[in-house]
């Protein structure tokens, strides 16, 4: 397990950013998870409130003893740390001098020359010795206290606060967090070669399904273990037997096959521990596999693969290949449905191939107008397609070919002029 700060170097447990909600990421069990991290004084209830967005954990410390009421915690992924007792006078002591040598860098080492930065350089190194201490203090205060999740105190700090650096404590706490929210994961992670970042993500679905040959190595060597491919087909779409697909399915079954996209990524997130981005990809991997459909919110930004704004208000199974995948997609989805519905805009980037121009309508006179229209175009295209067949016929009788296959595929595409 690997943590990045982002920005930050280290973790600071004073003054200095108390209530704040700070970005980290952690790295565990082959996905990157994104969350936060609070350094507070102060009980805030909506701090035990279910995740929401893209966050996959939240990290609270107290900097001082609190009690958190049994309820306050509603969900697993949620961490509360409070010390054994307040600060001691050693610990107040450093953190002034901490403050003041932050003050002093902020508004008077501001030169640039030799002596200034020497000046500068010898009082980072004083800052991070005293932030060392403080930390040491910290870790003994938090190795007596206790750690608070929705399951209530079953983690214990001792385990978690070992070193001196606040970093090791995210760390620990949100690998003890996710081993006993969920102690397995509907997916082979252990068959990763790295980690699965939002990046990944999107590799992973061009490659998979798209047929994208520069994210075909990506496909291969996450696609397998995701079950989104077969060892013996590693790019090649299938998700027959993915357990996150069969997951879907089912919970689209208890609702009578359809249900908010917005409600099942969120409990794949909360329930199976899966990130958004790949939440997402499994649900699209779900509407290709099933033959579904989801429907996007209003005045989505939705494009297809060549930037062209699609005109649906929703993503058909047979669509999912063609759009472009952005992260912000996750965002757009609406309602989805196992099986598609018969709707104008469902049907709309199929008819503009054959009238362009026409648009996205909710109003059932706009409607009709421009399915009259579409209709229209057919049956222009039906009394053309007689004049085709014909110089078909006489163009294979000189050729000496068989026209056979040609003519079959104007029979097809005659079928749709018919009226009724």
């Amino acid at each position: 397990m690997t943590f990045d700060a982002g920005e930050s170097t280290s973790l600071r447990l004073d003054r200095q950013v108390l209530g704040e909600a700070r970005r980290w990421t952690v790295s565990h069990r082959g996905l990157e998870y994104p969350g936060e991290v609070i350094v507070s004084q102060v009980v805030n209830a909506d701090w035990g409130r279910p995740l929401g967005g893209d966050l996959c954990f939240r990290v609270v410390f107290y900097t001082v003893p609190r009690r958190i009421p049994s309820g306050q915690i509603r969900d697993p992924r949620i961490a509360m740390v409070v010390p054994r007792r307040s600060a001691d006078s050693a610990r107040e002591r450093l953190g002034r001098e901490i403050l003041a040598i932050h003050e002093a860098k902020e508004r008077y080492i501001t030169g640039q020359d030799a002596a200034t930065r020497a000046v500068r350089a010898s009082m980072q190194e004083q800052e991070a010795s005293l932030v060392g201490e403080v930390a040491r203090h910290e870790a003994i205060a938090y190795a007596q206290g206790r750690v608070y999740t929705e399951a209530g105190t079953a983690i214990g700090p001792s385990e978690i606060f070992v070193e001196s650096t606040a970093e090791s404590w995210v760390e620990g706490l949100v690998r003890a967090v996710f081993a006993r929210a969920y102690p397995s994961l509907p997916f082979e992670f252990a068959s990763f070669p790295g980690t699965l970042t939002a990046g990944t993500v999107e590799a992973v679905f061009r490659g998979v399904l798209q047929g994208d040959a520069g994210a075909a190595e990506t496909a291969s060597i996450f696609g397998p273990a995701l079950g989104l491919t077969r060892q013996s087909a590693p790019a090649v779409f299938d998700a027959s037997e993915c357990r996150v697909v069969s997951i879907n399915e089912g919970e689209l079954r208890s609702r009578g096959g359809e249900m908010s996209a917005q409600e099942l990524l969120g409990l794949l997130c909360h329930d199976h521990g899966l990130t958004r981005a790949l939440a997402t990809l499994y649900l699209l991997a779900f509407v290709r596999q099933a033959q579904g459909e989801v429907e996007l919110v209003p005045d989505h930004s939705v494009r297809l693969g060549e930037g062209v704004p699609l005109l649906s208000d929703r993503i058909s199974w047979d669509l999912v290949g063609e759009m472009k995948y952005t992260q912000s997609v996750e965002d757009e989805l609406g309602v989805l449905r196992a099986q598609p519905s018969l709707a104008w805009n469902a049907a709309l980037p199929y008819a503009t191939l054959l009238v362009p121009g026409l648009r996205p309508a909710h109003d059932a006179s706009e409607i009709a107008t421009q399915e009259g229209r579409l209709v229209g175009a057919l049956e222009q295209m039906g009394r053309r397609i007689e004049g085709f067949r014909e110089g078909i016929r006489a163009l294979a009788a000189d050729l000496g070919e068989d026209a056979g296959g040609l003519l079959s595929a104007l029979d097809r595409l005659e079928v749709l002029s018919v009226p009724g």
